[in-house]
């Protein structure tokens, strides 16, 4: 996990608050929190760099990472591999997030969820790699357009990244540990 020290005093300042806010939330099963903004905005390192201040505070941090939940090629790119159209309809798994993860970890869940259901590099579907969280984790999920459809009501926290589309743009080019650093980024909870 990223060293919290690591990050500026105004970025730290941000993540101690949304991690004691976070922190202070016992809903009586793990708490499911998704970060969402638009591609580029930085939600994989802000969700890593969080887990480290959560930890801080005191809680157990679950991440579950979003290239776990794709689709296979053929279907997450039927409408090509440019479309915007077929990246939001068809890039994620959606059905296997909320059927194998959030709701698991849910109210009257049994804690059991899926690590991941699909293999990016070889495209392979997985169905055994599972764990059990915490009943007091903070589970962590960041992607693109989590908040669609019945998603929306599974979430106990959302988390908005909004970046400038400059930034997002320009760290979409180029990956890399200084491309999320430099924009500043507000954060709606």
């Amino acid at each position: 996990m990223p060293d919290p020290m690591a990050v500026t005093p105004e970025r730290s300042a941000v993540l101690g608050s949304v991690a004691r806010r976070l922190a202070a939330s016992r809903p009586g099963h793990p708490l499911r929190v998704g970060i969402d903004g638009v591609c580029g905005s930085g939600k994989t390192t802000f969700s890593r760099e969080l887990a480290g201040f959560v930890t801080a505070a005191g809680r157990a941090v679950v991440i579950v990472y979003s290239d776990g939940f794709h689709h296979v090629r053929a279907r997450r790119y039927r409408q090509g591999r440019e479309s915007a159209q077929g990246h939001y309809d068809d890039a994620y798994d959606l059905g296997s997030l909320a059927e194998r993860v959030l709701l698991p970890l849910g109210p009257g869940g049994g804690r059991g969820y899926a690590v991941r259901v699909h293999d990016l590099a070889s495209d392979a579907r997985i169905d055994d790699e599972t764990a059990r969280a915490p009943a007091d984790a903070i589970v962590l999920f960041a992607a693109t357009f989590i908040q669609r459809g019945r998603l929306r009501d599974l979430w106990d926290e959302i988390i908005y990244l909004d970046v400038p589309q400059e930034a997002a743009i320009a760290r979409g080019a180029r990956p890399g540990p200084s491309a999320y650093t430099s924009a500043p980024v507000r954060w709606r909870l």
